[in-house]
């Protein structure tokens, strides 16, 4: 059964995204056809390439690639992200991913093994400099490392933006100002990371996407955040939900919207 994104409370984690592995296959988005058929090209994917995937989450980028490429070594932190990607990896009958319990930091890989290392949001978790010489270690000559951004509708709460204005003020209320995910941390831009490692350069491309959202998607969606306002909530969280939907439909009577954006995809070739 699905969880329900307003009634479902996981029990307390014991790392950033423990017990939020069902809300994020379920209301993540997904990356555009076009993402994975660029990087087939760039790196010259075939059916004998050994694909990294590191921070595979439930298998978001996982299993596309496995479709085209040989082999994909899936590595995330959480147990339970791994038991999403095995269960969609079976429905979808691909039995060409190898699922690996750790971080990206403390993946022990075989030198050059890999055509093409991926990392789909999730590069900003991660001890970045060290990282991005570990896959300059794990890329095979003439490989490619891609570090894949997808825009979320943070992005329009934090620019308040449209229905993020109506949201930010709800979370405003409950959370006060500086909370997430009112908080606008500054890092470096992954191509500065990786020009700077081994990889010496790094270039940035864009494809267009549209997300499709409703209140529902958006409630589970903070669900799958490291955040969990329902922890913080707790048996408020409902009406917390309750309030955000309101907000919503008084200015969307549907209680649907759009997101117009772009996946960022910074690559670097070995």
């Amino acid at each position: 059964m699905e969880p329900d994104a307003r009634t479902q409370h996981p029990a307390p984690p014991v790392s950033d995204f423990a017990g939020t592995a069902g809300f994020y296959a379920r209301y993540r988005p997904t990356y555009p056809e076009e993402v994975w058929d660029l990087l087939v090209g760039e790196a010259d994917l075939g059916e004998t390439s050994s694909v990294l995937d590191l921070g595979c989450g439930p298998g978001t980028a996982t299993l596309p690639l496995a479709r085209r490429a040989g082999q994909v070594t899936a590595v995330d932190a959480e147990p339970e992200m791994l038991d999403q990607g095995r269960m969609a990896a079976a429905a979808a009958e691909l039995g060409n991913v190898r699922w690996v319990h750790g971080t990206a930091e403390t993946f022990d890989g075989e030198p050059g093994a890999y055509q093409l290392v991926v990392i789909a949001s999730a590069f900003h978790w991660m001890d970045r400099p060290a990282v991005a010489a570990k896959c300059h270690r794990l890329t095979a000559p003439g490989g490619l490392l891609a570090v894949v951004g997808n825009p979320t509708p943070l992005l329009q709460i934090r620019q308040r933006d449209g229905v993020g204005a109506t949201i930010a003020d709800v979370q405003e209320r409950w959370f006060g100002d500086g909370t997430f995910p009112l908080t606008t941390e500054t890092l470096a831009e992954p191509a500065e990371i990786i020009r700077a490692s081994p990889f010496a350069s790094a270039d940035v491309v864009h494809v267009p996407c549209r997300q499709d959202w409703d209140v529902e998607r958006f409630i589970g969606f903070l669900q799958s955040t490291s955040s969990r306002p329902y922890q913080r909530l707790g048996d408020r969280f409902t009406t917390f939900a309750d309030e955000v939907e309101r907000a919503v439909r008084a200015i969307e009577p549907t209680g649907r919207w759009s997101l117009e954006g772009s996946i960022e995809i910074t690559l670097a070739t070995r």
